[in-house]
């Protein structure tokens, strides 16, 4: 089962899609009726987006990669570990990646558990989590870094 989420989460590069309320992203402040999903501009911040979340930055790309399978498909394990690695990424925002760790873990599993770096997993991982991603970060899918 350890394998099955570490492989799994070694994809990176969506949110999630489908027929889910919004997640939330992680959130320092504890007011859990806080969702990370905040009209078009999502919760990341304009120094996030242009110090961390553009297309070309393959250390975040790795690092979310990493992350995703440290955790074991724990969602804000995953944004701890991203926020320890990029300190100055607000934690709404590592939310954001944390939420995609949940969202591909709960959609695509089967596909992913043997071999996490198949295009059919990382596929499944856009397919069903990019837009979330995508509108939580208010970044477009195509500017997120993906491995």
């Amino acid at each position: 089962m350890k394998i099955a989420f570490t492989l799994l989460l070694l994809l990176v590069g969506a949110g999630c899609g489908g027929h889910h309320e919004p997640h939330r992203a992680f959130h320092t402040d504890g007011n859990a009726e806080t969702y990370a999903l905040k009209g078009q501009t999502g919760v990341c911040t304009a120094l996030d987006k242009s110090t961390y979340l553009y297309r070309e930055n393959k250390a975040f790309a790795l690092t979310w990669a990493s992350c995703g399978k440290d955790s074991w498909g724990n969602g804000h394990k995953a944004a701890q570990c991203i926020l320890k690695a990029f300190p100055g990424l607000t934690a709404e925002c590592a939310g954001c990646f944390g939420d995609f760790v949940d969202c591909s873990k709960s959609n695509c599993m089967f596909k992913c558990m043997f071999d996490p770096d198949s295009q059919s997993c990382k596929d499944c991982s856009l397919e069903h989590c990019m837009g979330d991603l995508s509108r939580c970060t208010g970044v477009p899918g195509h500017s997120i870094p993906t491995t």
